[in-house]
């Protein structure tokens, strides 16, 4: 059986994956995961967007920082269970098609008894995007 890990530890690591992300540090946002991660982003995605392992992963958040220069608001509260997932809302705000725009998002994540992320799945829809509101981050 898995060890739990704490609601407030579940928080923490998430509001760190945000901060990391938005600080665009690939670094940063794979040492929150296990060695074995796997990252569906977006869930049902086309070939290339269900990642496995901590270096694929890396490459995946490389490409995707580069090429869109995410920017996430928490948008709500971080839930959690008591057994070990969490889930995570907020928007992201990204280049898209030469534009900044904004997307709802909400990842669920599952920790391991570490408490390092050993799922990420992220829900959104890029049919849905919309122009930015905020600008984060200026276009180049």
């Amino acid at each position: 059986m898995t060890e739990k890990i704490s609601a407030v530890e579940m928080q923490t690591t998430l509001e760190r994956y945000l901060e990391r992300v938005r600080d665009l540090d690939v670094t940063g946002v794979v040492a929150l995961m296990a060695e074995d991660v796997s990252v569906e982003d977006p869930v049902g995605g086309p070939p290339g967007t269900h990642v496995v392992g901590r270096t694929n992963v890396e490459r995946f958040f490389t490409k995707g920082f580069a090429n869109s220069r995410p920017c996430p608001r928490l948008n709500g509260t971080i839930c959690t269970t008591e057994g070990n997932e969490a889930a995570l809302p907020f928007v992201l705000e990204l280049d898209l098609f030469g534009k900044r725009s904004e997307l709802d998002v909400i990842d669920v994540v599952r920790f391991n008894s570490s408490g390092e992320i050993q799922t990420l799945r992220a829900f959104w829809n890029i049919r849905l995007a919309r122009p930015a509101r905020h600008r984060s981050q200026p276009s180049p």
